[in-house]
C-alpha cells in the first residue's frame, strides 16, 4: 500500500528538514529506510538519502507527470539515452518521493559550471567544458522547432531549463555520462500542466 510522508515519518525518523520551492527536504538515516522499504540501491548511492516532502502546495502526481515526460523524451533519442542517466526515485508515495543524495561536495554539476565562470570557484575537471559543450549541442539539435501544442511546449521549457541552464540536479560522471536526479522543474510549470492536463 502506498504511504504518506506522515507514515514514513514514523517509520524513519527524517531529520534536518530543508525547505525549498516545492517541498521540505529531510535527511534519512540509510539503514533505517531500508527496513522500511524495498528497493534496490542506485549505482549512484553512495550511503546517503533524501525524502522530499510535497508540502509546498503543489502537488506530487503532476510533478512525476513531467518528470516521466523528460526521461520519455530523452529515451526515445538513443543519443541522449547514451548520455544521459536518470537517478532512480527508492519510493514515491502520495505526496512525497525518496531517492539518495546528490554527490553535492564530490560531483560536479552544471551549476557547478555556472558559478566557476561567474565567480572563479568550483574549478571543473578538464574534460567538463567539452563534455558539457557536447551535451547542450545535442540538446539543441535533438530539441528542433518549439512544439505547437501547450503541453509540448511545457515539457520543451523544462529540458531547456534542466539541460542548457545551470542545474544543482545534474552532474558530470567521469565516463562522459550526466545523472540527472531530477529535471528542474517550477512551481509555475506544474501549475500550468495541471491547467492544461484537465482543460
Amino acid at each position: 500500500m502506498t504511504r504518506d510522508f506522515a507514515q514514513l515519518a514514523i517509520a524513519t525518523h527524517p531529520r534536518f528538514p530543508i525547505s525549498a520551492e516545492l517541498w521540505t527536504y529531510y535527511h534519512l538515516d540509510s539503514a533505517t529506510y531500508a527496513r522500511s522499504a524495498t528497493y534496490a540501491r542506485s549505482e549512484f548511492d553512495w550511503g546517503r538519502c533524501l525524502a522530499y516532502h510535497f508540502d509546498r502546495g503543489v502537488p506530487l502526481k503532476p510533478w512525476i507527470d513531467l518528470v516521466g515526460r523528460v526521461k520519455d523524451w530523452v529515451e526515445v533519442r538513443p543519443e541522449m539515452r547514451d548520455m544521459i542517466e536518470f537517478v532512480p526515485f527508492y519510493e514515491v508515495g502520495l505526496d512525497f518521493f525518496t531517492q539518495c543524495k546528490p554527490p553535492h561536495d564530490d560531483g560536479y554539476s552544471t551549476w557547478h559550471y555556472d558559478e566557476s565562470l561567474r565567480v572563479g570557484d568550483c574549478r571543473p575537471p578538464l574534460q567538463f567544458p567539452e563534455q558539457i559543450a557536447q551535451l547542450r549541442r545535442q540538446i539543441n539539435l535533438e530539441l528542433g522547432p518549439p512544439p505547437l501544442e501547450q503541453m509540448g511546449k511545457l515539457v520543451d521549457k523544462v529540458i531547456r531549463a534542466t539541460f542548457l541552464a545551470p542545474c544543482d540536479s545534474v552532474f558530470w560522471l567521469d565516463d562522459g555520462k550526466w545523472a540527472v536526479f531530477q529535471p528542474k522543474i517550477s512551481a509555475t510549470v506544474v501549475q500550468v500542466w495541471m491547467r492544461f492536463a484537465t482543460s
